[in-house]
């Protein structure tokens, strides 16, 4: 059996609208049998953070997921860009 594709979300600091669009897009991922996880450090991590979503440190994210998703400007993409890059 395959293991589901994981999914790692970062978000822009300060926007809410970030954490409540990532909520919504981790239910539609779970409805497709995928896993998300969030970075630890995040400060939208913790309204994210749920049995069914894997917390991780930000220097693992890169090992944790498959695929990154990024929720925020230019900044979160490079900030981002940089927690997966080797």
């Amino acid at each position: 059996m395959m293991r589901p594709m994981r999914f790692g979300f970062v978000l822009k600091r300060g926007k809410p609208e970030a954490s409540q669009l990532a909520a919504v897009l981790i239910g539609k991922l779970r409805s497709w049998n995928c896993a998300a996880a969030v970075v630890q450090e995040d400060d939208n991590s913790a309204s994210l953070a749920g049995p069914d979503v894997l917390v991780v440190p930000a220097g693992d994210l890169g090992k944790s997921v498959d695929a990154v998703v990024v929720l925020g400007g230019d900044g979160t993409f490079l900030h981002a860009a940089g927690l997966v890059s080797d």
